[in-house]
């Protein structure tokens, strides 16, 4: 396998482990094309994705395609989980979390 297969199966396992969404899961939502055999390989780079796997499996897991190409630094697949669960929150649960933000930021002063 290439190095992308290998960066590709890092980051399907980071943002399956980040989503809480099992490896069965995963599988049963691509049934019959992927078995949690397939899964794994994928995840440890053994097995190179295809792609026209690619969108549903970033559709089963709920993030845009581009996350999965490493030479793509618009956003990393953790930021974009952090990003989406926040967009997902109520407006006084976002407000408390900017306050909260910018309490930290207003305490941070610059290295002398």
């Amino acid at each position: 396998m290439t190095e992308f297969d290998r960066q590709v199966g890092l980051r399907l396992l980071e943002i399956r482990e980040r989503r809480g969404i099992s490896e069965e899961k995963v599988a049963m939502l691509l049934y019959p094309d992927v078995t949690v055999h397939d899964l794994r390989d994928y995840e440890r780079g053994l097995k190179s994705v295809s792609l026209s796997l690619l969108p549903r499996l970033a559709e089963a897991l709920g993030v845009p395609l581009f996350v999965f190409f490493p030479e793509v630094p618009v956003v990393s697949p953790a930021d974009w989980c952090l990003l989406h669960d926040y967009r997902r929150l109520d407006e006084t649960s976002r407000t408390g979390i900017r306050r909260w933000i910018a309490f930290l930021l207003a305490d941070i002063s610059p290295v002398d």
